[in-house]
């Protein structure tokens, strides 16, 4: 790939801002194009969602240079990292990865109750509830293990805290489309059957993103 006379006139502004949004693709790989605002209790354009669309042959053409490759889900609002040689690949805890597929089903059925959001709102103690309902938990978690599963989900922006403190369980989050992404519906069944497989044999510790 050549680099584009676009990339090679971006301004210093721009060049800045390009390094930034390049340190947040390989930090959190996935960037969204909406984000929760606290402030304003409202959903509000992300500017690196903007500029990553901007910019996006640039931005392919040097992630290219280093084996990665760079999606953009213009239906879903999602802009998602890949390696080519899994690199970029984070292990998960259980129960972070049990986490994930409490929050993919409730995805599911929140989007099927109220058609018009786009990002469905829960309740902590909806994941509970879920988890239980999946015996994948045994017995109560521990709150260290949440809180490090939360804050984890929250850096990867596929859940953010709407109201409530973070340890509550009747603290709401929102769980962002980039879920869809992480977990689509072709591998909810098979990694639930992966998970449970995997408790019944005391084994794997982790799960790879």
């Amino acid at each position: 790939m050549e680099w584009s006379k676009t990339c090679q006139d971006m301004r210093e502004d721009d060049s800045e801002r390009f390094s930034d949004i390049v340190s947040q693709l390989f930090d959190r790989t996935f960037i969204v194009r909406e984000l929760w605002d606290a402030r304003a209790q409202r959903m509000v354009a992300n500017p690196s969602y903007r500029f990553v669309t901007r910019f996006l042959e640039c931005l392919r053409t040097y992630l290219d240079f280093g084996g990665f490759d760079l999606q953009v889900d213009n239906d879903l609002g999602v802009v998602a990292l890949y390696s080519r040689y899994g690199r970029n690949r984070e292990p998960l805890d259980k129960v972070t990865t049990y986490f994930l597929m409490a929050l993919r089903l409730l995805f599911i059925e929140k989007m099927e109750q109220a058609k018009m959001r786009q990002e469905p709102l829960v309740a902590l103690s909806e994941v509970f509830n879920r988890l239980r309902v999946l015996d994948l938990t045994m017995g109560k978690l521990p709150v260290k293990a949440v809180e490090k599963t939360l804050a984890s989900l929250r850096r990867l922006s596929i859940i953010e805290l709407v109201d409530g403190d973070a340890s509550d369980p009747e603290s709401r989050w929102l769980i962002y489309p980039s879920i869809r992404i992480l977990v689509p519906d072709e591998r909810i069944h098979d990694a639930l059957a992966r998970i449970q497989s995997l408790e019944a044999a005391g084994a794997g510790e982790e799960e790879d993103l």
